[in-house]
């Protein structure tokens, strides 16, 4: 491609030219005479053509031989300015021009290997700026004269809360609290002279909180000094660390306050832990132990070792990742020469490595001796039943006994026949056992689970008085219902020794009172809809005092009321109203039965406490059934005149005074037509409570 400079060089050269020609044709051109001129003008002409000629000749030389080689130069540099390190002047020849551009060249060649350095060295710089911002551990750089931040990675600034750029406006006192001058200035003298320095210390974020950190610091020479800290935050594992402390201190505290020994002991069998209750057991210190074997101390001899092989591992490919535990009782020795039975769990700690055995010791002196007390209250017991055997089979109630571990091993002839038991031998057995024969349940049929059987409410300590339990077979349904008593039978010095459990069995009874109840409803029925008013009075009490009165040798009690008048309102207080129909509530003018009852001695006036004088006297004689005319007041003030009619039901040859029957029919003339129809519809009889019939009485003509 042609380039502009070369008409630099070929334009004003042809213009010279030019005008050198025209200066000397004009010259000419004057020396000649006009007549001259015609002739002349075809010679100037010509040497015009000529000199054109030339002129162009000699700008097709310049341009060939040191223009266009002039302009390759130039073009090369251009291209080597904007960059091309490839760039080459493509000049030949031996002159100045071809010597100038071989030196350009030669300088390119040296750029061109220069930039690919220097590249090669920007992308080694990028790959280790990139590998420095990825690390975990924070990477800083500091003046060492000035302690200034001169950068650091992302780790860092993020750990610290800052951006990159706040962080380089920071020092290392900013960052660091435990940073004093005198302090920074040690530490760089020692990095001068070490070159390293290792140190843990505290770092301060933005937010003004801290965290530890472990630091690994290096002096660095490049084009000038450096300082670089390689920082690792070691919260985490400050905090593990504390973690492991607390439980270290943790697990020797229960070791030491452990009740049973602890001996900890390598694989060769010697002693390295030794606790205070192993202390006590054997009778020695730690320090007479560490480092010895404990087999010596265990009899028989050759019990430890066997229990070691036991565990150790089979190979060093078996698992061991299971805790492995064999017990075993033996004897110790212990250091007066006293031996004591123990028992002994030995256990090995899992993990790869050489096996680590962990021995608890216990003391089991006590247990024995307390294991020998119950075998031989046991066997005073059997004695005991043996003799006592007779008697309590000969019982009505059943009488089950067992062991404090709730092992039954006594079931008397009436226990055996209410649970359908043949022998006893069928019966010896835990209680456990019975959950998988039996159920029992409350009166309500609400299920007890185990633990609320009787007798282990008996074994926690508790003393049982009649509780009713339904006792059922699950194979078949078979029922019963008992009541239930039991206690702990207990040594003279108190000690529990034994449970016991008598065992009644009220099914017949609950079964007559079931058939009483229903024979108590047919006869309320008519009684909750009489028209007579009647009244069921319960003269227990009333029956006990005649008979206190007895006792104490009051001969009549007519001549007693006589001379204690108020003997009256006391025998009339222990009359208990069980019942009244609502004719007698009509009949006293009261709202409810309630009523009546609260407002009893209301109805009591002069009259009627004489007649109920009458009353006692009859009674005191034996009397069951008694009529006679009486009046009282209603509850609203006015007059009311009776027949009453009292009957006491008789039961096995007595009387029974827990239900007693009286009826009171009105007088008053205006009631009679309607008192006449009203007892004609009860000639009919009606039961009593027992089977015994009663009739109201027909008022007095």
């Amino acid at each position: 491609m042609k380039h502009p400079i070369p008409l630099r060089y070929s334009i004003p050269g042809t213009l010279l030219f030019l005008g050198f020609a025209l200066t000397a044709l004009s010259a000419w051109y004057e020396g000649q005479s006009s007549e001259l001129l015609a002739g002349n003008l075809s010679r100037a002409g010509l040497m015009a053509g000529v000199a054109l000629i030339l002129t162009l000749l000699t700008w097709w030389y310049f341009e060939r031989t040191l223009t266009q080689r002039a302009a390759r130069l130039v073009d090369a540099t251009r291209a080597l300015a904007a960059g091309d390190f490839t760039a080459r002047a493509r000049v030949t020849g031996g002159d100045e021009l071809a010597q100038l551009a071989d030196a350009f060249n030669r300088m390119a060649a040296e750029l061109e290997q220069n930039q690919v350095a220097v590249e090669k060295a920007h992308a080694s710089a990028q790959l280790f700026r990139s590998l420095v911002e990825r690390v975990h551990d924070a990477i800083e750089i500091f003046d060492p004269d000035t302690g200034c931040i001169l950068d650091m990675n992302e780790r860092g600034c993020l750990d610290l809360g800052y951006s990159r750029e706040e962080v380089t406006a920071l020092r290392i006192p900013d960052i660091n609290p435990m940073i004093t001058p005198e302090s920074f200035r040690h530490n760089v003298d020692v990095l001068r002279k070490t070159g390293s320095l290792n140190m843990e210390g505290m770092h301060r974020r933005k937010d003004g909180t801290t965290f530890p950190v472990e630091k690994s610091i290096s002096w660095v020479r490049l084009d000038r000094e450096y300082l670089v800290a390689v920082v690792r935050d070691v919260t985490a594992r400050r905090l593990e660390d504390q973690a492991r402390r607390t439980l270290a201190t943790e697990r020797a505290a229960i070791v030491d306050a452990a009740m049973d020994g602890i001996i900890c002991m390598d694989s060769e069998g010697c002693i390295t832990t030794f606790n205070p209750a192993a202390e006590r057991i054997f009778g020695c210190r730690s320090s007479q132990v560490a480092g010895h074997s404990l087999a010596p101390a265990i009899r028989p001899p050759g019990t430890l070792a066997r229990l070691l092989e036991e565990l150790a591992p089979k190979s060093e490919t078996a698992p061991t990742g299971q805790t492995e535990v064999r017990r075993v009782e033996a004897f110790g020795l212990r250091i007066d020469g006293r031996e004591i039975p123990l028992e002994l769990s030995v256990s090995r700690m899992p993990g790869a490595g050489s096996p680590i055995f962990t021995v608890f010791v216990r003391d089991i002196t006590q247990r024995r001796e307390a294991e020998a007390q119950v075998q031989q209250a046991r066997q005073e017991a059997e004695r005991h039943l043996a003799l006592l055997g007779a008697s309590l089979d000969n019982l009505r109630e059943g009488v089950v006994i067992s062991d404090l571990q709730g092992n039954v091993y006594y079931w008397n002839r009436a226990a055996l026949e209410m649970h359908g038991y043949a022998s006893l031998d069928e019966c010896r057995r835990h209680i456990r056992e019975f959950a998988t024969v039996y159920e029992m349940a409350d009166g309500e049929g609400r299920v007890w689970p185990l633990d609320q059987w009787p007798l282990m409410r008996v074994l926690r300590g508790e003393s049982l008085q009649e509780l009713p339990v339904i006792v059922r077979r699950r194979a078949d349904g078979w029922e019963r219902y008992c009541c239930y008593s039991g206690t702990l039978a207990r040594t003279a010095a108190g000690q529990p020794l034994l449970a016991v459990l008598s065992i009644a069995d009220i099914t017949a009874r609950l079964r007559t009172e079931s058939r009483l109840a229903e024979e108590r409803q047919r006869f309320h029925d008519p009684f909750e809809h009489s028209p007579v008013a009647t009244w069921l009075e319960d003269c227990t009490a009333l029956a006990a005092w005649m008979q206190q009165l007895r006792d104490a040798g009051v001969p009549s009690l007519r001549n007693y009321l006589e001379q204690s008048p108020s003997a009256i309102s006391q025998a009339l207080s222990l009359i208990r109203i069980l019942d009244l129909n609502p004719a007698a509530v009509r009949q006293n003018a009261g709202r409810s039965k309630q009523e009546v009852i609260d407002n009893l001695p209301r109805l009591f006036d002069d009259a009627a406490r004489a007649s109920f004088a009458e009353v006692l006297d009859a009674l005191w004689r034996g009397e069951t059934s008694l009529r006679y005319e009486t009046r009282s007041r209603r509850l609203d003030g006015s007059p009311l005149q009776l027949i009453v009619q009292l009957d006491i039901p008789v039961h096995g040859g007595g009387p029974d005074y827990s239900h007693v029957i009286v009826t009171g029919t009105e007088t008053t003339r205006c009631m009679d037509d309607d008192l006449s129809g009203a007892l004609s519809g009860m000639e009919a009889e009606t039961p009593m409570p027992g089977g015994r019939s009663w009739r109201p009485s027909r008022p007095a003509p």
